[in-house]
């Protein structure tokens, strides 16, 4: 399997194993360690990049570093000074339920983000220079060459090159509980939803073989 970055994605299911190796200057001797050294300083590490975890009171205070908030509560203060109690009182509950929706809204995304820390695998199979290597998934970059068996963990979204009755747990992506055929062989037009591209396999499902 061929890892890909994230960006290229919808690309990878148009093109044939061949040409998603060319694509990605690799081969199925896979990349030489220099060649994948050269590449983490190029794309960086495969991981997410950890931030500092804000307060719920820090997301609340974010939530008024907007211009048309700003606005709002000018508006609210000119209301005061006119006496215009009602006017003020809507302006403020607007402020509020805004506020409280944003906060909702970053709370979700770190949520996610955390789930998705949570799918990735600390270590994974490749071929470099034609021989198997277990390394750190961090490590992982495009041209990669990766080896997946039956209940492993897929460390990196990527381009299948060669397979043998290869089935991925998607449920996460697809909705459907029955796992997904996949083939190396076929590719897709570029209209192809996400959940049909047979050719590409995604980070953190889970590999079956029958």
């Amino acid at each position: 399997m061929g890892i890909e970055k994230s960006s290229d994605v919808d690309q990878y299911h148009t093109l044939t194993d061949k040409e998603t190796l060319n694509l990605l200057n690799s081969s199925l001797e896979g990349l030489t360690q220099q060649e994948a050294l050269e590449r983490v300083e190029l794309y960086g590490r495969n991981q997410i990049e950890e931030t500092e975890k804000k307060t719920i009171i820090d997301l609340f205070i974010q939530q008024f570093n907007d211009v048309l908030i700003w606005i709002l509560l000018i508006a609210a203060i000119i209301s005061i000074l006119d006496g215009e109690w009602e006017e003020t009182l809507l302006i403020v509950i607007i402020l509020i339920i805004n506020s409280i929706f944003g906060v909702y809204q970053e709370w979700k995304a770190d949520k996610a983000l955390d789930a998705l820390k949570a799918m990735t695998t600390a270590s994974c199979k490749v071929m470099r220079s034609g021989k198997e290597l277990e390394l750190p998934s961090e490590m992982l970059v495009p041209g990669d060459l990766i080896l997946l068996e039956a209940g492993d963990r897929v460390p990196a979204d990527g381009r299948l090159i060669e397979d043998i009755n290869l089935r991925v747990e998607e449920s996460s992506l697809t909705g459907e509980s029955l796992e997904v055929e996949k083939t190396s062989k076929k590719v897709f037009s570029p209209q192809t939803t996400l959940q049909d591209r047979k050719n590409l396999v995604f980070m953190g499902k889970f590999t079956i073989n029958y």
